[in-house]
């Protein structure tokens, strides 16, 4: 069960859940667009990052030496967050902008690679390093720390329990990328305490 179940349990009246697998920041910015003037919650919980920093893994691994860039460019996220932020205060709504749980780079690079030894060498041409994939990660949950300071908004951080644990691999699934049941745990019990629910 993840956290967001959980959550729907505890307040389905109240809380409306609008994720979806892989989506990225543009996704929310077209909804924003599209429905704010029938969102009914006063308050809204934004946790987007995790899908905009990742790489087309297969295209890199083609050709190595080309640039590549992730799904949503850094620079072109944070305006594009800053313009949701912005829209949503100016319809008089509170806005909880949550850290980016970490991933685990070693893990992730096995999974994308399925082992293949060939490929990886390919990747690590344009990678260097695999802790570069968590670095990288981490530069866009830093960016929605910076954007919630910059517009007064609440933050949710889950970041910091994961890497608190000491172990926080055991938290991530084999893929490296999602928290796994007990990450879920370790996110509710998070949320629930920072927010009294």
């Amino acid at each position: 069960e993840s956290c967001v179940q959980k959550l729907l349990g505890l307040y389905p009246e109240y809380i409306k859940c609008k994720t979806r697998f892989g989506a990225t920041i543009k996704y929310a910015y077209d909804y924003i667009n599209e429905n704010l003037t029938l969102i009914s919650q006063d308050y809204i919980f934004m946790e987007y990052g995790g899908n905009d920093c990742d790489f087309k893994w297969d295209e890199i691994a083609k050709n190595p030496y080309a640039d590549h860039m992730p799904n949503t460019p850094l620079e072109e996220y944070s305006k594009s967050m800053e313009e949701i932020i912005k829209k949503l205060l100016s319809a008089g709504k509170k806005i909880i902008v949550s850290t980016l749980p970490p991933i685990d780079s070693q893990k992730y690079f096995k999974f994308f690679t399925q082992n293949n030894k060939e490929k990886g060498d390919s990747i690590l041409i344009w990678l260097k390093d695999v802790e570069n994939i968590s670095r990288w990660q981490e530069s866009y949950s830093n960016a929605n720390w910076k954007i919630a300071m910059k517009y007064n908004c609440q933050i949710a951080d889950i970041r910091s329990p994961f890497l608190q644990t000491m172990n926080y691999p055991d938290y991530i699934c084999a893929d490296g990328i999602h928290p796994n049941q007990r990450g879920q745990e370790l996110i509710y019990n998070t949320l629930k305490n920072t927010f009294n629910l």
